[in-house]
């Protein structure tokens, strides 16, 4: 089913789901997969909960005609643990996706097709979770599985190799991650040509994994390139061009050209709205890169509308206690917060966080990123020690899923310095400075803006005690 025709292929599932009740009954393999491929769709037009209902009456019939240790079956749990997982309920899917890798291996043996694929669906369901080094384990497996059985340059040896470099980037490992997307690049070129879609994928990829180390003009090069095939590949309202547009919005403004941003960001947010309607996830997601964007230029009142209707739209479409809700709380409490209405912005960030250790568990970069956003918000307030409290717990986290030496740490480092440096205790801060601009070279380059700003602060210090 090509991407824009999705709701058409519905009609026909549909029609085929008729047909097949009526020739079979309701409780026929045929109707399992008309209820299966009903399922996909609705999931590729972003509908998790329509598509639940469709996989879970699959899985139902499914059991009943074939027992419960199926490869049906184990095909069934697999695509409803990847459901789950779109739906923010990673531990959900987790429990679905070792189920169906459990029969997997008892039908097909441990080095399957099949047992690779769902190995590499608990790799992306551990990450969600913030787990990278777990979800590489499983990634690993997969894309060993994955050579055994196809050869080196085969395209599911690259979506492995590409999967692995999402979690290595996803731990911070960006220039680790580069191997592995240049691997799928040169693996995807070799089998499709220069201009397919899955090399728009790759490309895309290496030039986020590029922008994570700060090389934007690389980056808009790897972006502008994935746009060029994609545009040539589909046409120009299609999402993946949309998505690319996106990216590009996303590197111009970490460029500091936040107007020319605004322009591709808002081009994407035209073309999302045309392919899935007014009230998609994507939808959302355009509103809030929109709003980041308007933020950056200063236009905080600005910005709150665009985060407001993004929230709007991702309750609509999850409910009220999804991630993507506490991240468009999150982005209306940084706003309210750089409008200096703290007290504001305290409200957003307190339900973001109640959010986020609800879906993850106490110890997520995301609750991590909640902490440390209420640790700011309550330092504007003039409470500092309350701050470091808040600091000192996303710090603790980050050690744990991080390691002890990694940019985040040292992000949290600095934030520390800050709220000691405003109690007036300038050894704290001098060390916690010191400690973060050590992690950042390790990282980056003297010219890096967090590097710069740790420096500032360190000099202030220096000059306040030579005052």
């Amino acid at each position: 089913q090509a991407l824009g025709e999705v709701k058409k292929a519905i009609s026909y599932y549909e029609e085929a789901l008729r047909i097949d009740k009526k020739v079979y009954g309701d409780e026929h393999p045929s109707v399992a997969t008309d209820l299966s491929c009903l399922g996909s769709a609705w999931q590729s037009l972003g509908d998790a909960k329509k598509t639940i209902g469709f996989l879970e009456e699959a899985l139902r019939i499914d059991k009943k005609v074939y027992g419960d240790e199926h490869s049906s079956v184990a095909t069934d749990l697999s695509n409803l643990g990847t459901a789950w997982k779109d739906l923010g309920e990673a531990k959900k899917a987790i429990g679905f996706l070792e189920e169906a890798l459990r029969i997997g291996k008892k039908v097909y043996g441990d080095d399957h097709p099949s047992v690779a694929t769902t190995l590499g669906n608990l790799g992306t369901a551990w990450k969600a979770l913030g787990e990278a080094k777990k979800a590489i384990g499983f990634l690993e497996e997969a894309l060993r599985i994955g050579k055994k059985v196809y050869g080196d340059e085969h395209p599911k040896v690259a979506t492995r190799l590409s999967n692995l470099g999402g979690a290595w980037q996803a731990f911070g490992e960006a220039k680790k991650a580069i191997g592995f997307f240049e691997e799928a690049l040169r693996i995807g070129k070799k089998v499709y040509g220069d201009e397919h879609p899955d090399v728009a994928a790759y490309l895309s990829n290496l030039g986020a994994a590029w922008q994570a180390l700060r090389e934007m003009k690389k980056a808009i090069g790897y972006y502008e390139e994935a746009l060029r095939i994609n545009k040539k590949v589909y046409v120009d309202e299609h999402p993946n061009v949309a998505t690319d547009l996106s990216n590009l919005g996303g590197a111009w403004k970490a460029l500091g050209e936040t107007k020319k941003a605004i322009g591709f960001l808002e081009e994407a947010l035209r073309i999302a709205k045309k392919v899935y309607g007014d009230q998609h996830p994507s939808v959302a997601t355009s509103l809030s890169c929109l709003g980041s964007a308007w933020q950056a230029l200063g236009e905080a009142k600005k910005s709150i509308g665009f985060f407001e209707e993004a929230l709007r739209i991702a309750k609509k479409v999850y409910g009220d206690e999804h991630p993507d809700v506490a991240a468009h709380l999150s982005n209306l409490g940084t706003a309210w917060y750089d409008l200096g209405e703290a007290k504001k912005a305290i409200g957003f960030l307190d339900k973001a966080l109640r959010i986020d250790k609800k879906a993850y568990g106490d110890e997520h970069p995301s609750v991590a990123i909640s902490l440390s956003n209420l640790g700011s918000a309550w330092q504007a307030l003039g409470e500092s020690k309350k701050a470091i409290g808040f600091f000192e717990e996303a710090l603790r986290i980050d050690k744990k899923v991080y390691g002890d030496e990694h940019p985040k740490v040292a992000t949290r480092l600095s934030n520390l310095g800050v709220a000691w440096k405003a109690l007036g205790d300038t050894k704290k801060a001098r060390e916690h400075f010191e400690a973060s601009r050590k992690m950042y070279l390790q990282f980056y380059d003297q010219a890096h803006p967090a590097i710069k700003a740790v420096a500032k602060n360190i000099e202030e210090l220096t000059k306040g005690s030579i005052a």
